[in-house]
């Protein structure tokens, strides 16, 4: 869970790829198998810090091909900040991205009229071994309460419940 406050000193966070990814996350045809699934729970505005990207096109260190590993540091040059783009999405949207995807939440600001709430999960293909180790098939719904529990597991594995709170 995300929870980002209507001020100027909020943030979401830095311009960053997703730490799970590897070699095997983009096919050979440059497919990824592994995605990051990012809903807002409130509107996500320029205002209250919508997710903001670097198009994988536009990207020279994105992967075109299997094999190729991307940097994880990022250091956006001056000529590509007219290659960001924002991504306001309304409550209950799905936005989708290949984990090697460069993004962040921005700054919010005293002048939005609400927070940001969001959530976001990975979802990989069937194709490849699992990348984490509380990665599961889900061939049906879940039941409310084992949906509770892997909630559970996911913040006593981190220490940490929604926004970073200590446990």
């Amino acid at each position: 869970m995300f929870y980002i406050p209507t001020n100027d000193r909020a943030t979401g966070h830095t311009p960053h790829r997703d730490s799970l990814r590897s070699a095997t996350s983009i096919e050979s045809d440059g497919t990824p198998t592994l995605v990051n699934v990012w809903i807002p729970l409130t509107d996500a505005t320029t205002l209250n810090s919508c997710i903001y990207v670097l198009p994988a096109h536009l990207d020279p260190h994105y992967p075109r091909q299997g094999g190729v590993r991307s940097p994880r540091k990022i250091e956006l040059q001056t000529t590509e900040l007219q290659n960001i783009r924002a991504l306001p999405a309304q409550a209950g949207s799905v936005l989708c991205w290949s984990t090697h995807l460069i993004h962040w939440g921005a700054r919010s600001s005293d002048y939005a009229t609400h927070p940001r709430l969001s959530f976001a999960m990975y979802y990989q293909s069937r194709r490849v071994p699992p990348y984490h180790e509380v990665t599961m098939d889900i061939p049906s719904p879940l039941p409310f309460t084992y949906r509770l529990q892997l909630i559970e597991k996911v913040w006593r594995r981190t220490g940490k419940g929604p926004s970073g709170i200590p446990l």
